[in-house]
């Protein structure tokens, strides 16, 4: 993903939250990309 944008992850850190993501993540392919701004 592009550094410049704001993810609503990143928001919730600056409140005090940690962050996860939870679910099935499709890996392997050229176009997938990591989930940026999650602490978990």
């Amino acid at each position: 993903m592009y550094s410049f944008f704001n993810y609503y992850p990143k928001w919730l850190q600056k409140a005090g939250y940690e962050t996860a993501f939870i679910g099935k993540w499709h890996m392997g392919n050229k176009t997938d990309m990591p989930r940026d701004g999650f602490d978990f």
